[in-house]
């Protein structure tokens, strides 16, 4: 059993162009099995998976307008969470190619801004950049985890017909756990950026198609250790629904 705090505040400053928020409260997390599988689809089959506990969520933070056209957002924001699951090489299985979970306590401390804005009747775009600093309690690092990472996003319609999307994330510097020599190795995985271009033509309700490119410029990186991304991969085909 685990009783935590549940409260919420948000005050007007200035009218529409500035109000603040402040918030505390506290969660327990089913994780399951299928859950790290979306997170992480080299994960070793059959590995059991620990529910973890935030025991503290501290959010503090300022929003509003710039202008008709434009609005923001800045939060920090403090989280303690016991039994948080990180990725490591699995050493049991014989190549070394799938991960395994270790647990360990983690104090996150986040800094997170965003900015949306409606350049024009048809183009819309935004930004999110995060900082983050971890701190865990047993392991060396806490695996995987970036110390930064950000996001942007603009669109475009047309007679809302057609729908073009730009979307664009970067990812800084992970630590990775190696294991050779028959030891334990801390890697740094490089900081990466993943640009991805969406187009879609929108007939009616019924039937549309789209055309996706994902990794345009081809770069090369390690989401997870030891797994290259895809260089450059192309979708197309059509909805269709009744």
């Amino acid at each position: 059993m685990m009783f935590t705090p549940n409260a919420k505040l948000e005050f007007t400053i200035i009218p529409r162009i500035l109000q603040a928020m402040v918030s505390i409260n506290g969660s327990i997390n089913a994780n399951h099995y299928q859950q790290v599988v979306q997170e992480n689809q080299f994960i070793a089959p059959g590995s059991q998976v620990r529910h973890s506990a935030t025991k503290l969520n501290l959010n503090a933070g300022i929003q509003g307008l710039v202008s008709k056209e434009i609005s923001y957002r800045v939060t920090g924001n403090y989280k303690l969470t016991d039994k948080e699951h990180f990725y490591v090489i699995d050493t049991a299985s014989p190549l070394h190619n799938h991960y395994t979970i270790e647990y360990d306590r983690l104090q996150q401390l986040s800094v997170t801004g965003h900015m949306a804005a409606k350049i024009s009747h048809n183009i819309e775009g935004s930004l999110q950049a995060t900082l983050v600093k971890n701190t865990v309690s047993n392991l060396d690092e806490a695996w995987h985890t970036p110390s930064f990472t950000a996001k942007g996003n603009v669109s475009y319609t047309f007679h809302d017909m057609f729908v073009a999307s730009l979307q664009t994330s970067i990812t800084g510097k992970r630590y990775a756990q190696s294991f050779y020599d028959t030891a334990f190795h801390t890697i740094e995985l490089k900081p990466f950026t993943d640009i991805n271009l969406k187009v879609e033509y929108l007939y009616n309700k019924s039937l549309s198609a789209f055309l996706s490119v994902y990794n345009l410029v081809g770069a090369d990186y390690q989401l997870w250790y030891q797994y290259p991304s895809r260089r450059l991969m192309i979708m197309a085909g059509f909805v269709y629904s009744l």
